[in-house]
């Protein structure tokens, strides 16, 4: 159940980071990381690093990565 949940959060979050900018997007990530849905911002995150490239972006993504587990 608590799957599912997630996995419908997932969707939710992405289907609406397309039309957001990229403050948009860097809010609604941190948000989510700070609440502890590392899975789901894990996306955004890996989005934004592609649109730019930088140090803080990638210390979040790694950081998402290492609380997944």
């Amino acid at each position: 159940m608590k799957n599912l949940f997630l996995m419908a959060l997932f969707v939710c979050a992405l289907i609406p980071a397309q039309g957001q900018s990229f403050r948009e997007q860097f809010t609604e990530a941190n948000l989510l990381t700070e609440d502890g849905y590392y899975g789901i911002a894990i996306p955004i995150w890996e989005v934004l690093l592609k649109e730019r490239n930088n140090a803080n972006i990638n210390y979040k993504l790694g950081s998402s990565y290492l609380n997944l587990v």
